[in-house]
């Protein structure tokens, strides 16, 4: 059987007898037919039950133990009045919070409920904005903001912070993670804008391109592959590309030890190849001119 234990103090308006300090009530939660209450000289406790009222006789109180007309503070004071064990606390005389007593109690727009601490507002199991957070423990109700003292979980739609230390961060989905070392990882794309000049950086692809104000590609950094001997070896490779409105004029390539590169003059296609073998110079697809390495 539960006994109500004193966890913090509050003063009360109520007086001892003369020579005497009075009793110190505690809070004890909401009233509960099987919790041993225990009056003393020196405390007392209070609980919700519907009010809030207050042991005034040195005893130990079961509701169980009680007839069924009498077993809680309320129906005592109802049927004894002066004669009853507990007394009905009015508002103006003790002071204290309600966030100490029972589950769901409300201080402003603050919920609390066992050891989480969450706002009045939130969205429903439909989606929409509502203000049931009886319907917490349910799971029909996410609050905006939740605090859970048990295990420091907070989570909150808008949450703005000067300054911290953050450790092991990551994406709901994981996409996302800076490790305790500060190592990042990241599954998802990363852009530097939505649209216009632009970083794009993809690892589905493995690759970091660059746009232009058209949305042309004027950069790109990738992986090209070779089978060689059963073997599959990946090189880097590397474009750059110019533009004239949405019209490609110069692009430059490199991959491993050669660099390609051509541009656009008028209707003619010049182009050129340097590698570890020399240069060779073309012009719409016929070479014109070449320079051994030797």
């Amino acid at each position: 059987m539960p006994i109500a234990s004193v966890t913090r103090s509050v003063k009360y308006a109520q007086k001892g007898a003369p020579g005497k300090s009075g009793r110190i009530p505690y809070p004890a939660g909401e009233y509960n037919l099987y919790t041993s209450y225990i009056c003393t000289d020196t405390v007392t406790p209070y609980v919700l039950d519907g009010k809030y009222y207050v042991m005034n006789r040195n005893t130990t109180w079961v509701g169980q133990g009680m007839p069924s007309n009498i077993n809680s503070p309320r129906k005592d004071v109802a049927v004894n009045g002066s004669n009853a064990t507990w007394t009905l606390v009015e508002d103006y005389t003790a002071i204290f919070v309600e966030i100490l007593m029972a589950n769901f109690a409300k201080l402003a727009s603050a919920i609390f409920s066992g050891d989480y601490m969450f706002s009045q507002q939130g969205v429903g199991a439909d989606g929409n904005p509502t203000s049931n957070y009886e319907e917490f423990n349910t799971g029909n109700f996410v609050p905006n903001l939740l605090l859970d003292f048990a295990t420091g979980l907070f989570k909150g739609n808008k949450v703005e912070v000067n300054g911290g230390v953050f450790k092991n961060i990551r994406s709901p989905n994981g996409s996302f993670k800076i490790d305790e070392e500060g190592n990042i990882q990241i599954i998802g794309e990363l852009s530097t804008s939505m649209n216009g000049t632009r970083i794009e950086i993809s690892p589905k692809t493995n690759s970091i391109k660059m746009f232009n104000q058209d949305n042309n590609e004027v950069g790109r950094i990738s992986f090209m592959t070779e089978e060689w001997m059963g073997t599959t070896n990946y090189y880097p490779r590397v474009f750059l590309r110019r533009f004239s409105g949405n019209n490609m004029i110069d692009e430059i390539q490199t991959t491993g030890s050669s660099i390609n590169g051509y541009s656009v003059v008028g209707s003619n296609y010049l182009e050129y190849n340097l590698g570890p073998f020399g240069l060779i110079f073309s012009e719409n697809g016929k070479e014109t001119k070449r320079y051994s390495n030797k």
